[in-house]
């Protein structure tokens, strides 16, 4: 298996063993389907075409997508408290802004997830340090009014939109936050900065 597969395999089972649980009535409950376990060619399309990493499973109403980032973080770094959008590779290849962006804007009824989720993990034993959900169309909103500048890595630059500051700016998140790990990490100042 490439690493790439075991780094998918590692962050669907993630979410829905340790995220899903917490994040769920977040969401409006629900079954969760992750398609990145879900190992054959529609899964794998819903995946790379449209972001959609998991299937939210509403009896009474449906089912809608979401796309999910988990980011590992070591014990004496403190989750950022973020969506990151992947806003240009230097590579020249079609990140997930570009995508989602077409796909709204185009109104043909291409499908992006309906709900973006951002978590923060400890790295050394997956704990859950704090998670977050969205529309992804606010949050594409948020990035367009140029809220969020680019930050650049070696090889892309992304987004970063901080979940206090879209709250501050009216986009609605609502989010998840491990008060007892973080104050056993962070100590007790951990909130106010």
């Amino acid at each position: 298996m490439s690493e790439f597969n075991s780094d998918m395999n590692w962050t669907a089972g993630l979410f829905q063993q340790n995220v899903w649980p917490r994040i769920s009535e977040l969401c409006g409950g629900g079954e969760i389907i992750a398609m990145e376990v879900n190992v054959d060619r529609l899964a794998d399309s819903f995946d790379k075409y449209s972001g959609i990493d998991a299937w939210q499973v509403l009896p009474e109403m449906g089912m809608r997508g979401i796309g999910s980032r988990i980011q590992r973080v070591n014990d004496d770094v403190r989750p950022y408290d973020s969506f990151t959008v992947r806003a240009r590779r230097f590579s020249g290849a079609k990140t997930e802004f570009a995508k989602r962006v077409q796909a709204i804007e185009s109104n043909r009824g291409y499908l992006y997830p309906y709900l973006t989720v951002q978590a923060y993990v400890r790295e050394r034993d997956n704990e859950l340090l704090s998670a977050a959900v969205c529309r992804t169309e606010d949050l594409i909103r948020y990035i367009n009014e140029g809220h969020s500048k680019e930050n650049e890595t070696t090889n892309a630059s992304f987004y970063a939109c901080f979940w206090r500051d879209m709250v501050t700016k009216g986009f609605k998140v609502k989010s998840y936050t491990n008060h007892e790990l973080q104050l056993n990490l962070y100590g007790k100042n951990y909130l106010t900065t």
